[in-house]
């Protein structure tokens, strides 16, 4: 029976179409987090973006002369650096506001597996405010600052800036603080003063 062995650059280069494609998803992932992804979905992931980043690390590494193998830090360097700068900058290229909507006129306007508050509230305008009516009654308007960013985490509260409440007529920001902290369980319905999809 013949053996099968791996050497090192063996494995190395394996590893060269999985690991730029890998840690361009944890740049991008930096920014967007998602939810967990079963092991076979992120090596294939991987292995899809690593293609381009491979061939961008080698463009990179032959004028520099820097020899594709595998084992020298010089060129793991151009095959991770380029990756985690493309990531991050396809997140931030995705953060923009006028990404945003050209991706909501064609209907994505956020990750699939986001949260309905990631969805909506995260999409708002800076400055933009909501008014949480409670189960109890009361109603609470604010800028939405912070809460669950996709649908399995265990964040169950959203942080509220510039709190006011409301009395039986009025408004107040009397005693509100400068920000409040709501358990989601708490919240009946959610009011938006703009369209979080526009």
């Amino acid at each position: 029976m013949a053996e099968f062995v791996l050497a090192s650059q063996d494995i190395g280069r394996v590893v060269q179409f999985v690991a730029p494609g890998f840690f361009a998803r944890l740049a991008y992932e930096a920014r967007f987090p998602r939810a967990e992804r079963s092991s076979l979905n992120v090596i294939l992931w991987s292995i899809a973006a690593s293609l381009p980043l491979v061939a961008v690390g080698n463009a990179l590494a032959n004028p520099l002369g820097i020899r594709s193998d595998t084992t020298s830090w010089q060129y793991v360097a151009t095959l991770l650096v380029p990756a985690l700068l493309v990531g991050y900058g396809m997140a931030a290229l995705r953060s923009m506001a006028w990404t945003r909507r050209v991706l909501g006129r064609l209907g994505l306007h956020h990750q699939p597996d986001g949260s309905l508050y990631a969805l909506t509230m995260l999409g708002l305008a800076r400055g933009a405010v909501v008014v949480l009516e409670l189960h109890d009654g009361r109603m609470v308007s604010g800028t939405p600052r912070a809460g669950p960013s996709f649908a399995e985490d265990d964040v169950d509260e959203v942080v509220l800036t510039h709190p006011e409440w409301k009395s039986e007529a009025d408004w107040s920001a009397d005693g509100a603080g400068k920000a409040v902290l709501i358990p989601l369980r708490e919240v009946r319905s959610v009011t938006f003063s703009e369209d979080p999809f526009v």
